[in-house]
């Protein structure tokens, strides 16, 4: 009877630690994923200014359905840059359209540095391992 509940105790522990490990995993490719799809939605952006500024390619959708996993997934300092970014250019964008009551100057300068600084870091993510996402999910300098 004590070695049969024993074994019990023992097979769900590492019941436990199996889907630990694979839940990791699997946050990790959601993660690697997640820098791939916003390192293309941030590339596909396009600011002009010519006579009047203007924003080209950007789209909240990315950010607004995939917010979840990527709060989820990613590393904070990661998502809060991301979310940075994604607020400044909704604001520049209803300022674009006379809603909204930002500096362009100001707003187009910061969203572009944001932005590089992004693309670079986004690039890093995507191309560490799986398996080492899955250890250490901070950024790597």
């Amino acid at each position: 009877m004590m070695s049969e509940l024993l074994a019990g105790f023992v097979g769900a522990v590492l019941a436990l630690l199996g889907q630990g490990v694979w839940d990791r995993f699997r946050k990790a490719s959601i993660a690697r994923g997640l820098a791939i799809a916003y390192w293309e939605e941030l590339s596909a952006v396009r600011i002009k200014t010519v006579d009047v500024p203007q924003i080209g390619g950007f789209s909240s959708q990315t950010y607004d359905t995939l917010f979840r996993e990527l709060a989820e997934v990613m590393p904070d300092s990661l998502m809060r840059d991301l979310m940075r970014y994604h607020w400044r250019m909704k604001l520049l964008d209803a300022s674009q359209e006379g809603r909204g009551g930002v500096s362009w100057v100001t707003g187009l300068q910061e969203a572009e540095e944001l932005r590089d600084d992004l693309l670079a870091r986004l690039n890093r993510y995507a191309d560490r391992e799986i398996s080492d996402l899955a250890v250490n999910r901070r950024e790597k300098v």
